[in-house]
């Protein structure tokens, strides 16, 4: 019986595990300590042939839950709300009227934010993880009072 290498995947296609010296046994003995969603297809001839492969990746799908996790991350601290006060304020930035400091600073970690997401999308869609923004710089009340004249 020669080597085998077995690889699995992960429902999103990522690496999961190498296995060395696969065989039909093998497969049998893990097959109960797979979990019911691993993105495997097995097939297992008498001969003992082994092949695994990852099932496609629907890529569509990766990308409407890339979309989903950035609106929730925006969310966080920027709820709907805010957003609208925000584009409000950016249009009339772009009509000339001047803005504060705490808007532009908090349109900037807007733009940036979403300008990640759609990097993602063609580098790397399975990472929904946008912590690196952290937070929106300035509150819903703080950028309010400043576009009012206030702070």
């Amino acid at each position: 019986m020669s080597d085998r290498k077995v690889i699995l995947y992960t429902d999103n296609g990522d690496y999961k595990s190498i296995i060395e010296d696969a065989t039909a046994n093998t497969f049998v003995k893990l097959r109960l300590r797979l979990p019911k969603n691993a993105a495997a297809i097995i097939e297992c001839a008498e001969s003992e042939e082994l092949t695994l492969r990852p099932r496609k990746v629907d890529s569509a799908r990766l990308i409407r839950e890339l979309k989903t996790a950035c609106m929730a991350y925006q969310h966080i601290s920027c709820d709907t709300n805010f957003f609208a006060m925000l584009m409000g304020i950016k249009a009339a930035a772009l009509s000339g009227v001047a803005i504060g400091t705490k808007a532009v600073a908090c349109i900037t970690w807007l733009d940036g934010l979403w300008a990640d997401e759609d990097q993602r999308e063609t580098d790397d869609p399975t990472n929904r993880d946008f912590s690196i923004h952290g937070r929106c710089p300035h509150t819903f009340t703080a950028v309010r009072a400043e576009a009012e004249g206030g702070v």
